[in-house]
């Protein structure tokens, strides 16, 4: 059970340092994910594919994505099969400033990788990965 704790608070801090990252630079955290969600899928995406990926409220990544098209940073066209769903694409405005912020991420997380090491980065990577196979058994062991 000690490692609970201590897993739970190194979560903590790590969604605190992503959201202070995004603060120096502008964003709040759910804007930093949008921006990495359309920046990753240029060919645009679904609202709900963003919300499901971070776990985030769909009114709050609505009120980005409004926002931003405000901005004029996204675009909305509807969905061939589905006139109900929209996919969110970033307009050429909103390319620029999202590939900005990712590529400002990108090159700060870069460095961390390089100081941690090949070897402990792939380690930590896939101690990760076990971690979320292990947890995921869990659940379906549990039936949840």
């Amino acid at each position: 059970m000690g490692y609970f704790w201590e897993f739970t608070g190194l979560w903590q801090e790590t969604n605190m340092l992503y959201a202070d990252w995004a603060k120096r630079h502008g964003l709040s955290l759910t804007e930093l994910l949008v921006a990495l969600s359309l920046v990753e899928q240029p060919q645009g995406c679904r609202q709900r594919d963003i919300c499901r990926r971070w776990a985030l409220p769909k009114q709050t990544v609505n009120s980005v994505l409004k926002h931003w098209q405000l901005q004029n940073w996204v675009s909305f066209a509807q969905e061939p099969g589905d006139r109900r769903v929209r996919r969110v694409t970033l307009t050429p405005q909103g390319l620029a400033y999202a590939g900005e912020i990712a590529r400002q991420l990108i090159q700060t997380e870069s460095r961390v990788w390089q100081r941690l090491g090949q070897e402990t980065s792939q380690e930590f990577l896939d101690a990760t990965a076990r971690y979320n196979q292990y947890f995921r058994e869990a659940c379906e062991d549990e039936g949840t």
